[in-house]
């Protein structure tokens, strides 16, 4: 750990999508909160509700990535706390598997403040755009996202999306092509 913070290196935590798997194979009832709903197709839901649980009950996924679940958060727990950089990362292209990301940075011990210091800043510094990503301020771009309840007080609170600018420009959800948008 003290080479890693030495040198500079940087970790995602990648915590959420084994929490995932664990979650299909032990309760998938996670997959009916509005977040996934917005998101996922009816027929993905219920694909990973039968053909991805009975897979990962096959290879034994869920177990193993239950088992490992509080040694990976602890490992990112100990990194951070070392003054290592720690950047947000799912392994997933799903938009609420950051959220539970987030839940999951501060389940292992990380303040709230410092979870999402982890989803902003420090994940844009990993991709090598803190220049124009990852905080406010003048020149950058502008994208940010207004929450309606304080994520330092319940980092839940970052569900609760008010406004999503992008550019500087509010953006219309009503007119984005998500699966909740086309009932």
């Amino acid at each position: 750990m003290p080479l890693l913070v030495a040198k500079g290196a940087m970790t995602t935590t990648s915590l959420a999508v084994f929490d995932n798997i664990a979650r299909v194979v032990d309760d998938p009832s996670f997959l009916d909160q509005p977040l996934m709903r917005a998101v996922m197709e009816p027929e993905q839901i219920e694909e990973l509700r039968t053909n991805g649980r009975n897979n990962y009950l096959k290879i034994g996924w869920g177990t193993w990535f239950k088992t490992t679940k509080s040694y990976s958060q602890e490992n990112i727990r100990k990194i951070h706390d070392a003054g290592g950089i720690v950047a947000l990362g799912t392994d997933r292209a799903l938009g609420p598997l950051v959220h539970r990301e987030l839940e999951l940075i501060v389940e292992a011990g990380i303040p709230p403040v410092a979870a999402l210091k982890i989803g902003t800043l420090n994940a844009a510094i990993f991709i090598g755009a803190e220049k124009d990503l990852g905080s406010i301020a003048t020149g950058k771009w502008a994208d940010m996202v207004l929450l309606e309840a304080d994520p330092t007080a319940d980092i839940r609170n970052v569900s609760r999306i008010a406004a999503v600018y992008k550019g500087g420009r509010e953006v219309d959800r009503r007119k984005l092509s998500i699966p909740a948008n086309r009932k």
